[in-house]
């Protein structure tokens, strides 16, 4: 499982983050992401639909979140 923590940063940098992440993983490896900015689910969504990345789970800390996608 490959994890990077964006906590700490406004959009778009987490995901442009995320994306770097992502080209550099293998097809079918897991990805967690950290993030706490109120306007990453928004735009995660879209990029996940744009690039055609699951969304496999979500969970709600306090203050933070965590979203784990595959990589194609």
């Amino acid at each position: 499982m490959h994890s990077i923590d964006c906590r700490g940063l406004k959009c778009p940098i987490p995901i442009l983050k995320v994306r770097l992440k992502l080209n550099k993983m293998n097809s079918g490896e897991k990805l967690s992401i950290l993030a706490d900015d109120q306007d990453f689910e928004k735009d995660f969504l879209r990029f996940c639909f744009q690039a055609d990345i699951i969304l496999n789970t979500k969970e709600d800390f306090d203050g933070y979140q965590k979203y784990e996608v595959t990589a194609k």
